[in-house]
């Protein structure tokens, strides 16, 4: 499928009510030539300026119709924090939540957010250690650059970091190496909101 990024991204500014200059300066370019020459589609914008675009402007991304699971809305690009909540605890206390052993997930369908204790090292990278307590909210639309919970077969919890290519495909990324497709028998169980670290 041949799809009109040019179009795209006029209806994504035009949406969010941004002239092609405000727009430039949110995604980081210098000047509006830049968005001026993808809309009138002398350039073709990398997916990671569309990403970008896409959490500006708040509109979906081109393939986007066919999200895992049915959840709420968030986007969070890239990185390895969790925005300016990342080491708070607001509003109620992480004694509220329980806490999901990711060696063996229950069979259940995940409707409150829940905690999961890191198991490993292998996000090191990403600024995941072992023993990392996660808040995992089962609620939102996992999106290009989310840390994840993902449920393999055996029950067992992973925690990736989620890629998405400009045709929608999902890869995980939980260790040191590149980046692989998400099994046909696994499944997102939630997004990573919170990350709390004990330090002793």
């Amino acid at each position: 499928m041949n799809y009109d990024l040019a179009k795209w991204v006029t209806n994504a500014r035009k949406q969010a009510n941004l002239t092609q200059e405000e727009l430039a300066e949110a995604i980081g370019f210098s000047g509006k030539a830049s968005v001026s020459a993808i809309e009138k589609g002398r350039n073709k914008p990398t997916f990671d300026v569309m990403v970008k675009i896409s959490e500006v402007c708040n509109y979906p991304l081109p393939y986007q119709n066919q999200i895992i699971n049915n959840n709420a809305t968030h986007i969070q690009v890239g990185g390895n924090n969790f925005g300016d909540a990342s080491f708070s605890h607001a509003g109620r206390t992480e004694s509220d939540i329980p806490l999901i052993n990711l060696e063996n997930i229950p069979q259940s369908d995940f409707i409150k957010p829940f905690l999961a204790r890191v198991p490993n090292n292998d996000l090191q990278s990403e600024g995941i250690f072992k023993n990392d307590i996660l808040t995992v909210d089962p609620n939102i639309v996992a999106k290009h650059g989310d840390f994840i919970i993902v449920a393999s077969a055996h029950n067992r919890g992973i925690v990736a970091k989620l890629l998405l290519d400009i045709k929608n495909q999902h890869f995980l990324k939980y260790n040191e190496n590149n980046p692989e497709i998400i099994p046909p028998d696994a499944y997102i169980i939630g997004v990573v909101v919170n990350l709390n670290r004990i330090y002793t």
